[in-house]
């Protein structure tokens, strides 16, 4: 009911074979589905997530409602320390060794020719330029005659 959804089949069957295979109580369990569903903060009711933490709590032997609890508050606080840790480990990056890489030969010759081409099209640009200065120049005094 807190999720405002309804219960599709696979959780129906998910629960029901839980209820009937597990020797925990039905209290229990519903702490279990609690945090699989609100606290785990899934739409859906994951079928791993409930069996691994079925036998886990199977295992411990949890047989009431407040021991559930407690193991709940444990695996919220693993998971925010482990959030925690991942958050710190993206920010802080130790001394990186970064390695420069030496350029081939050829392309540093063909970096001093583009060089000296760009040079050469300045020239020619100038060249130009005086070109068509002395065609103004000329047609003035074709005017002029």
């Amino acid at each position: 009911m807190e999720k405002n959804s309804y219960p599709r089949k696979l959780e129906v069957w998910i629960v029901r074979d839980l209820v009937e295979r597990s020797p925990l109580p039905k209290s229990v369990i519903n702490v279990l589905l609690h945090y699989a569903l609100v606290v785990k903060n899934n739409s859906v009711l994951p079928q791993k997530l409930v069996d691994k933490i079925s036998a886990d709590w199977s295992e411990k032997k949890v047989g009431t409602p407040e021991a559930a609890i407690q193991l709940v508050r444990t695996l919220a606080k693993e998971a925010q320390t482990a959030k925690q840790q991942r958050t710190n480990q993206s920010r802080y990056t130790p001394n990186k060794v970064t390695r420069k890489e030496q350029l081939p030969k050829w392309l540093v010759e063909q970096e001093a020719k583009k060089v000296s081409n760009e040079q050469v099209e300045d020239s020619e640009v100038t060249l130009t330029d005086e070109m068509n200065e002395r065609f103004q120049a000329y047609l003035k005094r074709k005017e002029g005659e």
